[in-house]
């Protein structure tokens, strides 16, 4: 099983070891334990792209053999196992074409254990919804943004900068009707904006120029996540020309004279 996880790291053929484990699941279901199950579907969640028949047939036998594992794990991995299903897309594949019904399986646990998941297992399950088809339920992942949400309202400070900022970036991947609507979404951009300015982490160019350009792509022009970028450019000590940025805030109708006139003064 190592190896399997190993080769899917460099994209090498996996045939021969996909047989071989085939065999030994089929012939000692204990052969397969909660953290080998894990990395297998990691494996083939990584090359979900590009799988052969063999490995379909050691997906519908890990499957079988969950359903039977589930006591063994807690919150956080099934909420890992919710992605990593999702992630192969099985409703298009073989030998089935349909969505695995372990994933309805984990969807009532997953709502009944909530309050235990790490913000990484909250994460996961977002993640999962950009794979999902749309007549999966969509329950788990609303009850998950309202929380989020709430939080944001009401005890901001518990929610970490690094978890706010990813959870943006998962709920706007999704489908358009499983974003959020558009007084929600002012509400979490609000949120985004404020540490832009306060926050080393959420500040960081990298982290701001992404921001930028996943509300290009959603075509959402928040004024306030635009202003704190401008306003943390030009209070920053340190001079730098952010090429990409400035394209990014042009293309937003934002004038980004003041941080030009910064960098040419430094130049003089």
């Amino acid at each position: 099983m190592n190896l399997y996880y190993d080769l899917s790291f460099l994209n090498r053929y996996r045939g021969d070891v996909v047989n071989e484990l085939v065999n030994e699941i089929r012939n000692d279901s204990k052969a397969l334990t909660a953290l080998s199950a894990i990395q297998l579907l990691q494996a083939l969640s990584r090359n979900s792209n590009a799988l052969g028949h063999k490995e379909y047939m050691l997906i519908d036998l890990l499957l079988r053999n969950l359903s039977n594992m589930m006591n063994e794990f807690d919150t956080d991995q099934k909420a890992h196992i919710f992605k990593l299903i999702a992630t192969l897309n099985l409703q298009f594949s073989p030998p089935r074409y349909r969505i695995p019904y372990m994933l309805y399986t984990l969807r009532p646990q997953l709502k009944e254990s909530f309050d235990t998941c790490s913000e990484k297992g909250v994460l996961y399950i977002v993640q999962a919804y950009k794979y999902l088809p749309k007549e999966y339920p969509t329950d788990l992942l609303n009850e998950i943004k309202e929380m989020v949400l709430l939080t944001i309202q009401h005890s901001n400070s518990s929610i970490k900068s690094y978890f706010l900022l990813e959870f943006f970036f998962a709920v706007s991947e999704l489908k358009k009707s499983r974003r959020f609507a558009e007084e929600k979404w002012k509400t979490l951009m609000d949120e985004v904006a404020n540490r832009i300015t306060h926050d080393d982490f959420m500040g960081r160019y990298t982290n701001m120029q992404k921001i930028l350009e996943t509300l290009y792509e959603l075509k959402i022009h928040h004024e306030p996540t635009l202003q704190a970028v401008v306003t943390k450019i030009t209070q920053s000590p340190e001079v730098a020309f952010y090429g990409t940025l400035y394209e990014l805030l042009v293309a937003q109708r934002v004038d980004v004279t003041p941080m030009l006139d910064k960098v040419n003064l430094s130049l003089e």
